[in-house]
């Protein structure tokens, strides 16, 4: 497994600004948490949707990585440790 931050500068109020995911070996989402500017935390796994799903679609680190005039996102790679701590906080919300 491997645990990403994505950090998500946008001025979209709907959209989350940070994005805590799971990673299996095949690239593929198993975890996330979203996180909003209003403290709201929506979260997902491959065995229940709270407010958020699942990318279908396979992770790719490169894609997380760029900058517009409205938007920059920019992803690193984060601990087990971290991102279980995020987890079992934003389960208990």
């Amino acid at each position: 497994m491997a645990y990403y931050k994505i950090n998500w500068r946008n001025e979209f109020v709907e959209e989350p600004f940070m994005c805590l995911i799971e990673v299996d070996e095949n690239g593929f989402e198993q975890k996330k948490i979203e996180i909003y500017n209003n403290h709201i935390m929506k979260i997902a796994s491959n065995k229940f949707q709270r407010g958020t799903f699942l990318s279908p679609d396979k992770f790719y680190f490169e894609d997380y990585n760029y900058e517009s005039y409205k938007e920059k996102i920019s992803v690193v790679e984060i601990s087990i440790v971290y991102f279980n701590m995020e987890w079992n906080r934003a389960i208990r919300i």
